[in-house]
C-alpha cells in the first residue's frame, strides 16, 4: 500500500502535537491540541473498509489542491479507525492543522466525508506489538481500560486503533496504538 500523508502549505496531515502528561511501561497519557479531522465511514472488512478510505481521503485533498508529502512517525497516526457493527461498519480519522488558511476553503459537499473540529483533548493509548488479532485487540483494551481505572480517568469515547506508517512499508512493522479518549 502506498505511503499517504499530505502537505498542506507547510503543515503535515496528522502532525498535530501532543504533550505527554503521564508515561507507565506501555501506556501514555497525552494532551492532544486543538486540532481538525476529516472522518470517513465505510463497510466491509478492516483492511478492504480502510483501503477504500484511503482512495477517499486521497481524491478529496486531491480536489482541493493539498499535496503528499513523507509521512512523520512522531505526529499522529496516519488514521485512526474505530470499528462499528461487530467490525462490518468503520469509522476513520484523518487529523489536520488548525492553523492552515486552507481548511476554510475545503469543499464540504461530499455526504460520506465529514469535517469536524474539536478542542484539545486527553487520550490514554497502549501500544500493540505484534499481529493486530481481534484476540490481541481485546485483551490489551481491557487492559488499557484497567489502567485508565487505576488512574481514576473517566472514558469518554469507544477505543479506537491508531496506526502509525512505518519507514517499511509491511504492516509488522506499523507502528499501532489503541487509544481511548479520557476525561481528567
Amino acid at each position: 500500500m502506498e505511503n499517504i500523508s499530505y502537505l498542506i502549505k507547510n503543515q503535515v496531515l496528522n502532525e498535530t502535537s501532543y504533550k505527554l502528561v503521564k508515561a507507565y511501561d506501555v501506556f501514555e497519557l497525552r494532551k492532544y491540541t486543538a486540532s481538525t479531522l476529516v472522518e470517513i465511514n465505510e463497510s466491509g472488512n478492516r483492511e478492504i473498509a480502510l483501503t477504500n478510505a484511503l482512495n477517499k481521503i486521497t481524491s478529496y485533498l486531491n480536489q482541493n489542491n493539498l499535496k503528499r508529502a513523507s509521512c512523520n512517525q512522531e505526529g499522529l497516526p496516519y488514521v485512526v479507525m474505530q470499528g462499528l457493527d461487530k467490525g462490518k461498519k468503520w469509522i476513520f480519522e484523518f487529523y489536520l492543522q488548525n492553523d492552515c488558511y486552507k481548511l476554510q476553503e475545503l469543499k464540504k459537499d461530499l455526504p460520506e466525508i465529514k469535517i469536524k473540529q474539536f478542542n484539545e483533548k486527553y487520550f490514554a493509548t497502549i501500544k500493540v506489538t505484534g499481529l493486530l488479532s481481534n484476540e490481541t485487540l481485546i485483551q490489551l483494551t481491557l487492559l488499557l481500560k484497567s489502567w485508565i481505572a487505576k488512574e481514576k480517568l473517566e472514558v469518554i469515547e469507544k477505543p479506537k486503533i491508531a496506526k502509525y506508517k512505518s519507514l517499511w512499508d509491511f504492516t509488522l512493522f506499523e507502528k499501532r496504538e489503541i487509544m481511548i479518549e479520557v476525561k481528567r
